[in-house]
Parts: structure tokens; C-alpha cells; sequence
């Protein structure tokens, strides 16, 4: 991988240098070499790119599922649909275990079908 793939392929992922820094554990000054072309690419970082640009749209399909069902055992909770329990340290709510697994069933069961 070049640095001009190297550059394309953070745009395509929506990733500023810094960002897939952090990311990655490298610093930022190595990230910006990288992108000039001032020092070789790793291979396992050429590697990882790649595996991520390829798994894109699955990893934003999982991450919207993930978001869909926060939003919804939360919405079971404020409506007292869950039974809750309270956590000490936060003061928030927290589902039962049996009604979380219940809902991760469903969620299962939607995945497998479509």
C-alpha cells in the first residue's frame, strides 16, 4: 500500500489521521509519515485497512443493529416493560438478566432471518 491508498482508504472510512492513531496505538507523527510517504506502510497496517474498508458495511450494519436495540431495551425500561433493578453507581436503571437475553433471542431470531 502507497500513501496516496494509504490516505484514500482513511477518507473512505471516515477517519481522520489522529482518529486511526488512536486506533491503532501508533503515534500520530508516524500516521502523518505514512500518509507522506516518508516511511513505509507496515504491512499489518496495510492489512487492517484493507479488512476494514472490505467488512465495512457489515461492521455499520452490526453497529446500527446494536444502536436500534439500545434504544429499544431503553424504551422498554422508561415504560416499565423490563423489570429493572438499580444500579448503585449510576443511578440508572438496569433490565433484568431474563428480559435482556429475552430480547437478545429476538434479536437472534431477526439477524438469522433476513
Amino acid at each position: 500500500m502507497d500513501a496516496e491508498n494509504f490516505k484514500l482508504a482513511l477518507k473512505k472510512l471516515g477517519l481522520t489521521q489522529k482518529q486511526f492513531a488512536e486506533l491503532t496505538g501508533y503515534h500520530q507523527d508516524s500516521i502523518g509519515r505514512f500518509a507522506q510517504g516518508k516511511e513505509p506502510i507496515p504491512k499489518h497496517i496495510a492489512w487492517l485497512l484493507r479488512e476494514i474498508e472490505n467488512n465495512a458495511a457489515i461492521i455499520g450494519t452490526i453497529q446500527e443493529i446494536i444502536r436500534v436495540w439500545t434504544r429499544r431495551i431503553e424504551n422498554e425500561i422508561k415504560k416499565g416493560h423490563l423489570e429493572g433493578r438499580h444500579q448503585a453507581k449510576t443511578g440508572k436503571e438496569l433490565p433484568s438478566y431474563r428480559n435482556v437475553v429475552k430480547l437478545i433471542e429476538e434479536l437472534k431470531n431477526l439477524v438469522n432471518s433476513g
